[in-house]
């Protein structure tokens, strides 16, 4: 299924850049980039003021976001006017190739986006050609876009986390000494709270207002403002824990 998504959205988009030109599809994406490329520069910066933090753990994302997509615009609706109306041959070629890089990233955010619903589900297990698409696009082309590839890779670290199985998550917890995390108070209060877990497993489910709630709840933004939380997960990057997965799969497999 993941195959014939992959085609038809190749079909799509590279139509798209024959019809509309390399150029204009480039300005029209353009404003998404320079967004995802303006967070990935100041949004972590941003995200270290309080006050803004405190709104929200999204909030300092959105204002880089917002600064790049708006300069992504302007050109884009003063170069539109004065470029000629018809389209060469060359140009048309060009957007073939930006409609399939389009497509590849598309595919690949659907992938992500069925891996990650699924996982926590063990009657709806991905399947095993979706995240090797997953992981063969974010190899091959989404981990190389400038603002993109550093969250990419974060991502597939996510997928190989969650679609572990849980003994194998359980050793590596046990194995890299988390379990300080766990029984802090702070994350016992959100382990122990079964309402707040609903939200987590409808976020994880692809609820994008359970993620809006999650992202200003007050038990939530504790975690981030704990010193020794910040410290203890400071020593654990989710290359290192996915690392971790990956050898326990690595060893269960052998054996």
């Amino acid at each position: 299924m993941v195959y014939m998504m992959l085609l038809l959205s190749l079909l799509f988009f590279g139509a798209y850049g024959y019809w509309r030109g390399a150029i204009r599809y480039l300005l029209l994406i353009a404003p998404f980039f320079l967004a995802s490329l303006f967070a990935w520069f100041a949004g972590p910066m941003l995200f270290r003021i309080d006050s803004l933090r405190h709104a929200g753990l999204f909030w300092p994302l959105f204002i880089p976001m917002w600064i790049g997509f708006t300069a992504g615009v302007v050109p884009q609706f003063l170069l539109n006017k004065k470029l000629p109306q018809a389209i060469g041959p060359r140009d048309r070629g060009w957007g073939i190739a930006v409609g399939a890089f389009v497509s590849f990233f598309v595919v690949w955010l659907g992938c992500i986006s069925v891996i990650m619903r699924t996982a926590n589900d063990p009657t709806h297990q991905p399947g095993g050609s979706t995240l090797f698409v997953a992981k063969g696009l974010n190899s091959a082309v989404v981990q190389w876009i400038p603002g993109v590839g550093s969250g990419s890779d974060t991502l597939m670290n996510l997928v190989e986390i969650s679609t572990a199985p849980p003994k194998v998550r359980e050793a590596v917890i046990q194995e890299m000494r988390m379990e300080d995390i766990l029984e802090h108070p702070i994350m016992q209060e959100v382990l122990l709270d079964d309402d707040l877990q609903q939200e987590v497993k409808a976020a994880a489910s692809g609820s994008i207002g359970a993620l809006w709630r999650l992202q200003t709840n007050p038990s939530i933004l504790k975690i981030f403002d704990s010193p020794e939380l910040m410290e203890a997960f400071g020593r654990y990057s989710l290359d290192d824990i996915a690392d971790a997965v990956r050898t326990k799969n690595a060893e269960g497999t052998q054996r």
